[in-house]
């Protein structure tokens, strides 16, 4: 017995009918494709904006901390006794000069044993510096950055980018000097950040990237801040 061969009617639908059904298979699975992409895009963005407020918190909060804490060592009257004391005799031979600047030396540097910071520095009221100390005093200038009583919270340097926080130190109403704290905003402070808030983290100026815990091409591919201080963001690991 032959075997009845469908009509062609039958078989044009059935086509039309299967191309039918996976072209609406394809349009939604290229609109839920769209949608979830969407969805993950805004929930990276919205945790990359929540971390930059915390960020926002947090540096606000280094800021006056350090700016009490340098207020309150400007203070010290050993360092001013130094200090004033080398003022007055500055004029004096070349061994006592050194003897007097080895003397402010060991005070700034029984600070820095007592506080443990990047940079502590005293400078002249011209601005110029008479003694640093801290795990980075070897990146400090001769010259107080910024000029004297700068109250810049940033300073750029060729060795690198630093929170600064500076107060008077005053006799009476003289000032006599000024004592500096710089914390250094290097690949070590974007580690603890990364580490705050589990996202990758860059610090860049208006002309460099300084530091940061993303992958080393995604580093180089990031564009500089388009501002004059600089910034510190996060990114998306």
């Amino acid at each position: 017995m032959a075997l009845r061969t469908p009509p062609r009617f039958v078989t044009r639908t059935m086509v039309t009918t299967f191309s039918t059904v996976v072209l609406i298979l394809a349009a939604v699975f290229v609109v839920v494709s769209f949608i979830v992409r969407n969805r993950v895009r805004e929930t990276v963005v919205a945790h990359l904006a929540t971390e930059q407020t915390m960020l926002g918190t947090l540096e606000s909060r280094r800021a006056r901390e350090m700016q009490a804490q340098v207020d309150t060592l400007a203070e010290s009257p050993t360092v001013k006794a130094a200090i004033d004391t080398y003022q007055a005799e500055i004029a004096t031979s070349g061994d006592r000069r050194r003897e007097l600047l080895d003397t402010v030396q060991r005070e700034v540097d029984e600070l820095a044993s007592r506080i443990h910071p990047d940079v502590v520095a005293v400078s002249m009221p011209s601005g110029s510096v008479v003694a640093t100390a801290g795990r980075r005093s070897g990146d400090w200038p001769r010259t107080m950055p910024g000029g004297p009583g700068n109250n810049n919270d940033f300073v750029v340097l060729p060795s690198g980018v630093f929170r600064v926080s500076t107060a008077p130190m005053t006799l009476g109403r003289d000032v006599i000097g000024y004592l500096q704290l710089g914390s250094a905003l290097d690949a070590e402070y974007a580690a603890q950040l990364s580490a705050l808030s589990g996202a990758g983290t860059v610090i860049a100026t208006h002309d460099s990237v300084v530091a940061g815990t993303l992958p080393v091409d995604a580093l180089r591919a990031l564009t500089p801040c388009t501002q004059t201080s600089p910034c510190v963001g996060f990114s998306s690991m």
